[in-house]
Protein backbone atom coordinates (compact mmCIF):
# COMPACT_ATOMS: atom_id res chain seq x y z
CA UNK A 1 0.00 0.00 0.00
CA UNK A 2 1.33 3.69 -0.37
CA UNK A 3 1.34 6.35 1.49
CA UNK A 4 -1.99 6.66 3.34
CA UNK A 5 -2.21 10.52 2.56
CA UNK A 6 -2.01 9.82 -0.70
CA UNK A 7 -4.54 6.80 -0.85
CA UNK A 8 -7.06 8.94 1.35
CA UNK A 9 -6.84 11.79 -1.51
CA UNK A 10 -7.13 9.83 -4.19
CA UNK A 11 -10.79 8.25 -2.64
CA UNK A 12 -11.82 11.46 -2.35
CA UNK A 13 -11.14 12.74 -6.03
CA UNK A 14 -12.94 9.39 -6.67
CA UNK A 15 -15.36 10.46 -4.75
CA UNK A 16 -15.84 14.36 -5.74
CA UNK A 17 -16.03 12.53 -9.27
CA UNK A 18 -18.75 10.46 -8.22
CA UNK A 19 -16.59 7.21 -8.67
CA UNK A 20 -17.67 5.62 -5.58
CA UNK A 21 -16.61 2.30 -6.12
CA UNK A 22 -13.21 3.70 -6.45
CA UNK A 23 -13.15 6.03 -3.52
CA UNK A 24 -14.61 2.65 -1.30
CA UNK A 25 -11.14 0.54 -2.56
CA UNK A 26 -8.68 3.60 -1.64
CA UNK A 27 -11.04 4.36 1.69
CA UNK A 28 -11.83 0.91 3.22
CA UNK A 29 -8.22 -0.64 3.64
CA UNK A 30 -7.53 2.81 5.60
CA UNK A 31 -10.60 2.99 7.72
CA UNK A 32 -9.44 -0.77 8.67
CA UNK A 33 -6.43 0.85 10.30
CA UNK A 34 -7.98 3.41 11.61
CA UNK A 35 -8.09 6.62 9.68
CA UNK A 36 -11.28 8.51 11.34
CA UNK A 37 -11.41 10.96 7.86
CA UNK A 38 -12.03 7.17 5.74
CA UNK A 39 -14.26 6.21 8.18
CA UNK A 40 -16.61 8.87 8.31
CA UNK A 41 -17.08 8.82 4.35
CA UNK A 42 -17.33 5.28 4.27
CA UNK A 43 -20.13 5.81 6.38
CA UNK A 44 -21.64 8.26 4.12
CA UNK A 45 -21.34 6.36 1.32
CA UNK A 46 -22.70 3.68 2.80
CA UNK A 47 -25.57 5.60 4.42
CA UNK A 48 -26.40 7.39 1.11
CA UNK A 49 -25.64 4.01 -0.76
CA UNK A 50 -23.33 5.45 -3.30
CA UNK A 51 -22.37 3.38 -5.55
CA UNK A 52 -23.30 0.13 -2.97
CA UNK A 53 -26.71 -0.49 -1.47
CA UNK A 54 -27.39 1.45 0.92
CA UNK A 55 -26.90 0.15 4.38
CA UNK A 56 -28.14 2.57 7.45
CA UNK A 57 -26.29 -0.28 10.05
CA UNK A 58 -23.06 -0.35 8.02
CA UNK A 59 -23.07 3.44 8.09
CA UNK A 60 -23.10 3.41 11.61
CA UNK A 61 -20.72 1.16 12.75
CA UNK A 62 -18.36 3.26 10.14
CA UNK A 63 -19.75 6.68 12.12
CA UNK A 64 -19.55 5.30 15.33
CA UNK A 65 -15.62 4.22 14.77
CA UNK A 66 -14.83 7.87 13.59
CA UNK A 67 -17.17 9.36 16.52
CA UNK A 68 -14.99 7.77 19.31
CA UNK A 69 -11.99 8.91 17.56
CA UNK A 70 -13.28 12.25 17.39
CA UNK A 71 -14.60 13.03 14.37
CA UNK A 72 -17.36 15.97 14.93
CA UNK A 73 -18.97 15.24 11.57
CA UNK A 74 -19.66 11.90 12.36
CA UNK A 75 -20.45 12.58 16.27
CA UNK A 76 -23.25 14.65 14.70
CA UNK A 77 -24.44 11.87 12.37
CA UNK A 78 -24.62 9.66 15.22
CA UNK A 79 -26.87 11.84 16.48
CA UNK A 80 -29.52 12.11 13.79
CA UNK A 81 -29.10 8.03 13.04
CA UNK A 82 -30.07 7.63 16.98
CA UNK A 83 -32.68 10.04 17.15
CA UNK A 84 -34.64 8.78 13.82
CA UNK A 85 -33.82 5.35 14.35
CA UNK A 86 -31.96 4.68 11.30
CA UNK A 87 -29.83 1.72 11.50
CA UNK A 88 -29.87 1.44 15.31
CA UNK A 89 -32.64 0.98 17.89
CA UNK A 90 -34.50 4.82 18.06
CA UNK A 91 -33.09 6.34 21.88
CA UNK A 92 -33.29 9.61 22.24
CA UNK A 93 -30.67 10.04 25.18
CA UNK A 94 -27.89 8.64 22.71
CA UNK A 95 -29.06 10.90 19.96
CA UNK A 96 -28.91 13.86 22.93
CA UNK A 97 -25.59 12.69 23.84
CA UNK A 98 -23.83 12.46 20.44
CA UNK A 99 -25.19 15.59 19.30
CA UNK A 100 -24.43 17.59 22.47
CA UNK A 101 -20.90 15.86 22.21
CA UNK A 102 -20.83 17.53 19.00
CA UNK A 103 -22.25 20.46 19.56
CA UNK A 104 -18.94 20.79 22.05
CA UNK A 105 -16.87 20.69 19.34
CA UNK A 106 -18.07 23.45 16.81
CA UNK A 107 -20.94 21.37 14.88
CA UNK A 108 -23.76 23.69 14.11
CA UNK A 109 -26.30 21.20 13.10
CA UNK A 110 -26.01 19.30 16.26
CA UNK A 111 -26.51 22.50 18.00
CA UNK A 112 -29.62 23.04 16.50
CA UNK A 113 -30.82 19.19 16.87
CA UNK A 114 -30.13 19.81 20.32
CA UNK A 115 -32.72 22.92 20.46
CA UNK A 116 -34.94 20.65 19.08
CA UNK A 117 -34.92 17.18 20.85
CA UNK A 118 -34.49 19.07 24.46
CA UNK A 119 -38.43 20.06 23.58
CA UNK A 120 -39.39 16.48 23.05
CA UNK A 121 -37.25 14.65 26.42
CA UNK A 122 -38.35 15.05 29.69
CA UNK A 123 -35.54 16.96 32.37
CA UNK A 124 -34.20 13.43 33.21
CA UNK A 125 -33.64 11.91 30.12
CA UNK A 126 -31.84 15.37 29.11
CA UNK A 127 -29.68 15.18 32.63
CA UNK A 128 -29.15 11.67 31.47
CA UNK A 129 -28.07 12.68 28.16
CA UNK A 130 -25.62 15.28 29.55
CA UNK A 131 -24.10 13.21 31.58
CA UNK A 132 -23.15 10.64 29.06
CA UNK A 133 -21.65 13.40 27.24
CA UNK A 134 -19.62 14.43 30.15
CA UNK A 135 -18.28 10.75 31.02
CA UNK A 136 -17.55 10.39 27.42
CA UNK A 137 -15.79 13.51 27.09
CA UNK A 138 -13.86 12.96 30.17
CA UNK A 139 -12.78 9.57 28.91
CA UNK A 140 -11.67 11.00 25.45
CA UNK A 141 -9.74 14.47 26.68
CA UNK A 142 -7.34 13.70 23.22
CA UNK A 143 -10.64 13.83 21.19
CA UNK A 144 -12.90 16.42 22.81
CA UNK A 145 -10.94 19.21 20.82
CA UNK A 146 -13.30 22.11 19.47
CA UNK A 147 -13.39 22.30 15.44
CA UNK A 148 -9.78 24.03 14.26
CA UNK A 149 -8.37 24.01 18.01
CA UNK A 150 -5.04 22.83 17.80
CA UNK A 151 -4.12 19.39 19.27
Amino acid sequence: MGNAHADFDAGLNAYKEEDFAKALAEWKPLAEQGDVQAQFYLGLIYGFGQGVEKDLVEAVRWWQLAAERGNIAAQSNLGFMYKYGNGVPQDIVLAYMWSKIAALGGATFAQQNLKVMSKEMTAADIEKAEQLAREWRESHPATSQPLGAAP
